[in-house]
């Protein structure tokens, strides 16, 4: 099932990439739910950069209690 599509400006770079990307560049992007797939890793993204090169990735959700705790510690 689809979750999102959008299109997005590369803002910035950390690290290295796959592809050569530069910021002010639009990206292409869907997400996709694998409901069969276990809870915490049902999302997967697929990126098009420079109207050429995909690229694709599951996600993997952490827990959410460790995560509104780490939110609160940086804040």
């Amino acid at each position: 099932m689809v979750d999102e599509v959008g299109i997005g400006e590369i803002m910035n770079i950390k690290g290295k990439n796959t592809y050569q990307v530069f910021p002010k560049e639009l990206m292409a992007y869907a997400t996709l739910r694998d409901t069969s797939a276990p809870k915490n890793r049902q999302l997967i993204t697929i990126e098009k950069y420079n109207n050429r090169e995909y690229d694709a990735y599951r996600k993997i959700q952490l827990e959410r209690q460790r995560t509104e705790e780490n939110v609160r510690q940086n804040h």
